[in-house]
């Protein structure tokens, strides 16, 4: 992206949607934990105007800069390959 000619904005995502509990299910996964014993889902804490689902759509970073994902969602749970 910096080394581009024109300054330019960029989107960079996987394209894949995963949810806040998905992610904490890996994390908990990982270490022999049962997040049902330690997470407290508290709806109060929700927001109204949530959109259902975020997804990003990086094809204009794939296409110009021939930029491909290289951590998948487990691994970035699990914070490997970092």
């Amino acid at each position: 992206m910096l080394q581009q000619e024109t300054p330019d904005d960029y989107v960079i995502g996987t394209g894949e949607a995963h949810s806040v509990e998905e992610f904490v299910d890996e994390a908990f996964k990982y270490v022999n934990l049962d997040r049902h014993r330690h997470v407290v889902i508290e709806p109060a804490y929700f927001r109204p105007t949530e959109v259902p689902e975020l997804r990003a759509h990086a094809a204009k970073a794939r296409k110009k800069l021939s930029w491909v994902p290289r951590i998948s969602f487990k691994d970035l749970a699990l914070s490997k390959k970092f």
